[in-house]
Formats: C-alpha cells, structure tokens, sequence
C-alpha cells in the first residue's frame, strides 16, 4: 500500500471490544487504556509527568511527540487541559505515530465511553486520517495541529523532524511490543529532543530506564496509577540533540506577497502554527473583491503507475486538501460546489491498463479511489466513458476559488498594492517596495507566492520558473442532471452543474495550456477559438461527453497565468543566491554529486510558486511546509520530500552537472 507520501507497510488491528466498549488488541494482547479510570490514567502519568500545565504556559508553539497515537485518548487529555490553561497565542503541535491505526469508527467506539471529552473527541474523529502509510497533518482547530505518522516506528522517527518539547511514550508493553522501545527508536527520540524536553511513560521497565539514560535522559521512577507499582518521568540532557537550544522567536511580521491560492494558504498555515503578525500584499486586493464569481477549479489527485516523489507528494497533498477544505464546510465555510466526486476517463497513455495498476499498486480503500466499469460510470457521469475502466475519486470534487480563497484567509490583512521589490535591511528583516522605491512595508520574513513573478522578484535563484496560459470556458448548462453530473477529467475537464444565483445552472470547461513569454498578447483577455479548441480536445478524448455539451453555449470566458517547474513539482521553502551556492558548493557537488549540507539560505525570504494545473491540490501541504520551517515546528512531510520541493533543487542539479545555474 502507498499512501501519504510513503510506502510505509501498515497493518488493520485485530480487537476485541469488553463489555464496556474498551478495545483489546489481539496483536499484543493488550487494552488501548485502562478499563477504569483511564482519563485519570493519563492526567497522573502524561500530565503530572510532563509538569503541565506550566511546562506550556508561553507564548508560540508547544510541541508534544508520541509513540503510539492508538484511540487518541493522551491528546484529547493533553488538549482538554491546554485548551484552559495555555496563554491566548499558544500553539500545541501533537505529533505521534502509529502502526496499526484504527478506523474512525473503531476511534468514535473507544472514545464515547468518555463522556467529558466527547466534544474533542468529536473533532478528532471529523479529521481521522485514512489508513494510508506517510505522515497526515491535521488542523484540529485554530490552535492544534494533529501530525500523525502511520507506519512502523523504525521508518517513522527517522523521517520526521522537531523540534519536540516534551514526549508520551506509549505503544503496549514493552514485553509485548519490545520493537517500540528499543535503542534505536529512543535514540531517534532524543535526536528529535530540544534540550530540557520532559518525557513520561507508563513503563518502568529496567530496560527501558537503561535506553533512555543511555539516549540522554535523566530519569527519575515516579508512583504508578491504580495497580502499577511505577511510572517513568525523564528530562534530555544530553548534546546529542539536533534541534536548537532555544525555541524559534515568536511573534514576527510577516509578509506573503500574492493572494492566490497559495498565498492565502500560506496565511491559514502561518496562523494555525502561531507565526504571529501575518499581512497579505496583492496588487488585485482581497479576493473577495477580484475574483469572478462563476470561477470553479477541481481536485483531483494525480496518480502515479509507478512509485515517485512526485506520486508521494500528490497522494499526501491531496489527502490534507481534501481534510482542510472539509474542515473549512463542516464551519459553515463549504468550498465545494455540486456532487463530490471527480471521474478520470482518459484514454491514451492513461488507458485502462494503466488504471488498473495504479489502483492495484495504491490499494486505497474504495472511499478514496475506485475503478469503475463502464456501465457504473455511465450512470454517474450521464453518458458513456471512451473506455471500459474508470477511475472514481469520491471525495474529490469542484470547488469555489471566490469562497475558498476568503475562507482560508479569515481575519488576516489584506493591502491592496503592487509590489515591484523586496530588499533585505540592515537589521537583518526585508523592505518590501512598489515601483517607486517607497516602502510598502517592513517584515521579518517575506514568503513570495507570486508564480512566474517569484523569478523576477528575486532574481539571484535563478529559479526555472515557466509561465503557462490556460483558458476556460463559462458553459450555460442544461441542468443539475446533464452530464456530466459529477467533475470529469479527460483530456479537457469539465465541473458538474452550479446554480449560478438567478435560477440557472453553469459550468467550466477547460482548458487551454501554453506557453507565455513577456510580449505576447495579454494573457488574461480571452481569446477567440480557444473555446473550440477546448472542445475539440475533449471530442478527440470522450466524443459522448463532447457531444452531451454541444448543446450547452459558451456564455463567457476567464483566462490567467500559472507557473511550472521542469519535474512539474512545486518549489516550497527558503529561498537563496545562486552565486552563493556555487561558491560554498559547487566544488564538492561537480565531485561527489551531491550536497555536502543543505544549500545556504537567505534568512528570512520564502517561496511557495510552481504549482501549475494543481494548485487547489498540492497548495494546502506546501503552504504548510514553509509555515513549518518559519515556526520552526515540525514539517508536514517526511524529509525526503521536504527535498523533493527544496526551490534550490535546480541549482544543485545544475552544478553536479558542471552547468551554469539558470541556464
């Protein structure tokens, strides 16, 4: 099975559920959670043992590692209590791992049996991740985030980053489930570790005691809870850690420059990860006010038949977008417009063979990827797919940029104006400028979610930025039951109907793609033939379906830019000077062919651009990456493809390869 961004192997938990609704695992021969009393469990071992609520009380974010996430009931313990004692712009960051992960029903099962958590416990269950290996992050509400890593511990730990304030170990008895404590895997704990993070467990095993001293832990046995003799309390001392030793400052400006999709996705993650004083900088203003009403795009993953970074990251991606965007309706703030569902028919390289492996080798469970015969996706859609096969992705859909884009920003300031440079200062923060020169205003760290305009805003990465012209076309649609009756792709793609405000029905079809250079025609004025062109390369696809929407007239027109990369990935991070990364580097990568460390950064100047034809898809995880490296809080995905995005990822290459940068 691959899932979130890796092929962690899983497996399903055998249980057996007592009479009073306690599960049992049948693979250790142990309960979730004491039968009794299990909340006060908790409170005496994680909460008295880890010295909260003090251990909390400051400002910016908290970060609580776990082995062994299970029914979720150490979080839920651990939120109830920070949610009532933390200050106002606190963050707890749960980061946790898990092998054999429960269902959300098997988790809802276990947890209604607590009664005073039942409205967090509700919460957690909405944003249950699917059983799908590589790490999920969940936003559980405007203050805590979930980052749950299924897969094995040994795969895990070595794959996530911190820094971690404080640690739960759980995960069964170490005489039933000896794999959770070994060396190894406390040695990743410490590695992990800030200096003078606190540490409880349930054990007191000796081997255990002996692994974390030897890791770097003073620990200290404390009593234990109900019939256990004894718990364990530790503090990490030792300089084996790898994390800073003091927390990232909290409370910075910061200014991200563009108010597309990933823009406003850079703000939501900046504010859920508690970056502090958060201003949004848009030459067209707030897009409430400028973007068309009638705009839909779609989400739908982008599968691999062969195993990728770039297949991971879709997978993840589009997992978190989709767990965002229905976080955002079940607050009343619902982006999706029409049926959810999108169906992918395309023929060609893509054709039916090729969709059977894909979903024999993801093995998704069917409420996230199925493949239909041709009669099933005929009654769905409306008309008969080009092929025999299918593939059905349920919980993708068509969604409202005009409401998504608003929703995702809240409260944060929007300033209406053009910006034509960002200048470091002095102090070490940035100048952002407009055309003039004058300062529009000053920031500690700037993220520039500008497309193709990235490039010329920071010239120095010559980054291999490709702009790209599409254009869609605005259909008067028949009715909510014309085909397609759900999002299709195909060659072109098509939404489902919408009701468009004065009782008819719209939809988009789309859509144009090519190249843009400075000096061809406006690319946001719709050009004539392009809508026949969209048509044509539909009917050269899925002739029924062209066919179906030859009664339905093109009202209207809606063109824009995007930006590509060479390996069609998105650049997500620091940003840096080419020429640096040539002198500090260039040597031993023409060498070795490979980095010796991380390319050298600027300090404080961020990128997320280069999302294409997927930006409602893949902008949700890499605007939460860069949140991540400013807050300096744990990263969203797993280190390999935190390099996948790396913006200087193309300079590397280029110097290995004895070639210029940018050339």
């Amino acid at each position: 099975m691959t899932g979130a961004g890796t092929d962690w192997p899983l497996r399903r938990p055998r249980l057996r559920w007592t009479a009073d609704g306690t599960p049992e695992s049948l693979d250790f021969g142990d309960v979730f959670a004491a039968r009794a009393g299990a909340v006060a469990e908790v409170c005496h071992v994680v909460l008295d043992g880890l010295g909260a609520p003090d251990v909390w009380r400051r400002p910016g974010p908290f970060v609580i590692g776990e082995t062994g996430f299970g029914t979720g009931l150490n979080l839920l313990v651990c939120w109830d209590l920070w949610r009532r004692t933390a200050p106002p712009g606190a963050r707890l960051h749960w980061v946790s791992v898990e092998a054999f992960p429960l269902s959300a029903c098997e988790a809802a099962r276990a947890l209604a049996r607590l009664p005073a958590l039942a409205d967090l416990a509700a919460r957690l269950v909405r944003a249950w991740p699917p059983a799908l290996p590589g790490l999920h992050a969940r936003a559980l509400d405007d203050r805590v985030t979930l980052t749950l890593a299924l897969g094995d511990v040994r795969d895990a730990l070595p794959a996530l980053t911190g820094p971690v304030d404080a640690w739960v170990l759980d995960g069964f008895a170490p005489a039933r489930n000896p794999a959770m404590w070994d060396a190894a895997v406390l040695a990743e704990v410490a590695r992990l570790s800030r200096p003078g993070a606190r540490l409880a467990t349930y054990t007191a095993a000796g081997a255990v005691r002996r692994g974390l001293s030897d890791a770097g832990f003073r620990v200290a046995r404390a009593p234990g809870f109900g019939g256990k003799r004894d718990c364990l309390r530790a503090v990490f001392e030792a300089g084996s850690s790898s994390v800073p030793a003091t927390p990232h400052p909290n409370g910075p400006r910061i200014a991200v420059i563009g108010a597309g999709i990933a823009g406003c996705a850079v703000a939501a993650a900046l504010r859920r990860r508690g970056a502090g004083d958060v201003v949004v900088v848009d030459a067209r203003g707030h897009p409430r006010d400028s973007l068309p009403p009638a705009l839909l795009g779609l989400l739908e993953p982008r599968l691999e038949k062969a195993d990728s970074p770039a297949g991971r990251l879709h997978a993840a991606a589009a997992s978190q977008a989709i767990a965002l965007y229905d976080a955002l309706a079940a607050a009343g703030l619902n982006p999706w417009r029409g049926p959810r569902g999108v169906l992918a028919a395309d023929r060609g390289r893509r054709d039916d063979a090729w969709r059977r492996a894909v979903v024999d080798r993801l093995s998704w469970p069917p409420e996230r990827l199925a493949l239909l015969d041709a009669a099933t996706a005929a009654r769905t859609v409306g008309t008969a797919p080009p092929g025999a096969t299918a593939l059905w992705h349920p919980r993708g859909g068509a969604l409202a940029p005009p409401a998504l884009l608003p929703a995702l920003l809240g409260d944060t300031a929007v300033m209406t104006a053009a910006v034509a440079a960002v200048t470091p200062r002095d102090d070490g923060g940035w100048r952002v400028c407009d055309a003039t020169g004058a300062a529009l205003l000053d920031a500690d760290a700037v993220v520039l979610a500008t497309a193709s305009d990235t490039a010329r805003l920071w010239p120095a990465a010559a980054l291999p930025l490709r702009p790209t012209r599409g254009q869609v076309s605005l259909l008067r649609a028949a009715g909510p039951d014309a085909a397609p009756r759900v999002a299709v792709s195909s060659g072109a793609y098509a939404t489902p109907a919408i009701p468009d405000g004065a009782g008819g029905w719209i939809r988009i079809l789309g859509a144009t793609q090519e190249p843009w250079r400075p000096g061809d025609p406006d690319p946001y004025a719709p050009r004539a033939g392009d809508d026949a062109r969209i048509r044509a390369n539909l009917a050269a696809v899925w002739p029924a379906l062209a066919d179906a929407l030859a009664s339905e007239p093109t009202v209207a027109a809606l063109a824009g830019l995007r930006a590509t990369t060479p390996d069609h990935l998105p650049l997500a991070g620091p940003l840096f000077d080419a020429a640096t990364v040539a002198a500090n580097q260039g040597d031993a990568l023409r060498r070795t062919g490979r980095a010796p460390a991380p390319p050298p950064a600027v300090t404080g100047l961020f990128t997320v651009c280069g999302l294409g034809s997927h930006g409602l898809t893949m902008a949700p995880l890499v605007a939460e990456m860069v949140a991540a490296q400013i807050t300096g809080t744990p990263w969203p995905v797993t280190a390999d493809l935190g390099a996948a995005l790396c913006p200087a990822r193309f300079a590397v290459r280029a110097l290995i390869r004895g070639r210029p940068v940018g050339a």
